[in-house]
């Protein structure tokens, strides 16, 4: 599970990944990147363990550093980028997930960072969330362009709402493992639709209920177009006419619900039995 946060600067990235380490407690590694300011004005960056929250590096400042790298006014200690990052993503257990902020220019500089984040976006079954800059640099693109990576753009209308479901779904990230490849696929693709259309009890639907419902079978095929997928309150059929229909209380509009695509169909078109 690859998770990419991207969007303007001071748009609520790092506030939205401080969030969620809150929800995921103890089961996360990496690193964090922090303004140092001085006389209330940003005079430069340093990066913080995630694990050992007393443990930090100065990355880049426009006087207190000597380097022969630089983006833009500020002068950058690769050297830090290097070791401190570097150890501090290399702390983690497995299963547990890996917090890279950020990917940008300047840690763009520190080639045996980068070599440290590629090796975890390689890695099929590691839970990785990270930033990212909005600008499609070069360097960037490589982490991007997966169709295993959810690339999400955070704005001011959701980033308030993306934390408790990024959390649910960080949580529930031993069930992503239990699917194959294609259904990542078809969940990811579900993911990034219902984020981009704002459908978020959908969303919501998608990782706290599909995901273990697609993970542990809890499906079945009764009939020729008909399918009874077990949920945790009951066991509700699927009709598949010309378009998917569930006797659910979320996609009948029933209990103060908006009638919508409810867990059971998004369910069977993770697992492939309906179109995305």
């Amino acid at each position: 599970m690859k998770i990419l946060l991207t969007g303007s600067p001071g748009i609520g990235k790092s506030t939205t990944i401080a969030k969620l380490l809150e929800g995921l407690g103890e089961e996360c590694f990496g690193v964090v990147t922090e303004e140092v300011r001085v006389s209330g004005r940003r005079a430069g960056f340093a990066a913080r363990d995630v694990k050992n929250r007393e443990s930090s590096a100065l990355l880049a400042h426009l006087t207190d550093i000597r380097s022969d790298y630089s983006v833009g006014d500020y002068s950058v200690d690769v050297s830090a980028i290097d070791t401190f990052c570097v150890n501090a993503l290399a702390s983690g257990k497995r299963g547990e997930v890996a917090i890279v902020d950020e990917i940008g220019r300047m840690q763009s500089l520190g080639m045996i960072f980068f070599d440290c984040v590629r090796s975890l976006f390689q890695d099929d079954d590691a839970a990785v969330l990270a930033t990212i800059v909005k600008e499609r640099e070069p360097f960037a693109e490589e982490f991007r362009s997966s169709e295993y990576v959810w690339e999400i753009l955070v704005t001011i209308q959701n980033r308030d709402l993306l934390p408790p479901i990024l959390t649910t779904l960080l949580l529930n990230r031993a069930y992503y493992t239990q699917l194959n490849l294609e259904e990542r696929k078809r969940f990811l693709k579900l993911a990034r639709e219902r984020c981009e259309q704002e459908q978020w009890m959908q969303l919501r639907k998608l990782v706290t209920n599909a995901l273990v419902y697609s993970a542990g079978r809890r499906y079945k095929k009764i009939g020729s177009n008909i399918f009874e997928v077990r949920g945790d309150h009951g066991t509700y059929t699927v009709s598949k006419d010309r378009y998917p229909h569930c006797i659910c209380s979320l996609a009948r509009g029933d209990a103060g619900y908006e009638a919508g695509e409810c867990s059971h169909v998004q369910t069977l078109k993770v697992v492939g039995e309906l179109d995305l």
